[in-house]
């Protein structure tokens, strides 16, 4: 990829700086830089320095988005990955100006659809097996790059739920980040938007409360999830679920055993389980449901759960 280089424009002694670029060199000469090392957090100085007006780069940052986004697309083989997925945040003229040293120049304003389809590509090329143990730092930071996209920007939001599903999935994977669980409970606050499920299936709604678990502590995914479930039951989709979204969901609804919601979610999933000869055949096939999870759930406390729930008794 083309490494720019752009001459950073001097502070103005005269006056006010001549346009928004410099003003930004100004602050970035005046306070201090901001290291992606600092402990990820919500931060008000990377929300202003991840986003930006979209004439002030004009050519060349069209060109550099239109580039970047033929890269994540297919354009570029998957063994040149996860490094160029880490030189796309890098080497930009965002990133060079930004004082934060990256920027994620594929996106743009005001496209949330669009913005979760490339960061959904942008993790997939992140996430590819074997990564070097020299490269592990750089990935997890890219990683929390694209969170911040959720959680300190306004780029991704109003997105149709659909939109969310296989991007919250990959994140979910980062749990272990708190960037990342923010990011989580990001999503979940846009499910929790009138209308926000309309036409969402229940594949999605099963790998979302799936991903949403991951972040246990955050009450919007709790409330995120038992909306999802009200979406299944509503809409008439559970019967719908095969044996990897009933895993799913359930193992989601175990982590919030002690709400009252979510356990009369759960007990009616498993109604639909024991009415279903073969889908619990497919379920053992998985080598679910471990006894534990039933535990966590509530499903084996005790015999009057079963024979509310019409679970066969041996």
């Amino acid at each position: 990829m083309e490494r720019y280089q752009i001459a950073a424009a001097a502070p103005s002694r005269k006056g006010p700086a001549r346009d928004a670029i410099e003003a930004l060199d100004e602050r970035h000469h005046s306070r201090m830089r901001i290291e992606p090392s600092e402990p990820q957090r919500r931060s008000r100085n990377l929300g202003r320095v991840l986003t930006y007006p979209e004439h002030e780069f004009g050519r060349q940052l069209r060109n550099q988005r239109d580039a970047q986004q033929q890269v994540l697309s297919g354009n570029a083989k998957d063994a040149d990955f996860p490094e160029l997925a880490i030189r796309l945040a890098r080497e930009n003229v965002l990133a060079q100006r930004n004082g934060y040293g990256q920027a994620l120049v594929f996106l743009r304003p005001d496209y949330a659809g669009d913005n979760l389809h490339f960061l959904d590509l942008y993790l997939q090329k992140l996430q590819v097996r074997n990564i070097p143990p020299a490269r592990a730092n750089d990935v997890r930071e890219a990683v929390e790059l694209a969170a911040h996209y959720l959680v300190d920007t306004d780029w991704c939001r109003g997105a149709p739920a659909a939109s969310y599903v296989h991007f919250a999935n990959k994140l979910s994977k980062h749990a272990d980040s708190e960037i990342c669980r923010l990011a989580l409970r990001s999503i979940a606050t846009e499910l929790l938007r009138p209308g926000a499920l309309h036409r969402l299936n229940g594949r999605q709604a099963a790998m979302l409360c799936n991903a949403l678990s991951k972040a246990p502590e955050r009450p919007a995914c709790c409330d995120a999830v038992s909306g999802l479930v009200r979406h299944l039951r509503s809409h008439g989709l559970i019967p719908t679920l095969n044996a990897q979204d009933m895993s799913n969901l359930l193992n989601a609804l175990s982590k919030w055993s002690d709400d009252g919601r979510v356990r009369e979610n759960a007990l009616e999933l498993a109604r639909r389980v024991a009415a279903d000869a073969p889908l619990r055949e497919s379920m053992n096939a998985l080598g679910w449901p471990s006894r534990s999870t039933l535990s966590r759930s509530g499903l084996t406390k005790p015999m009057r759960v079963r024979r509310r729930c019409g679970w066969p008794n041996a």
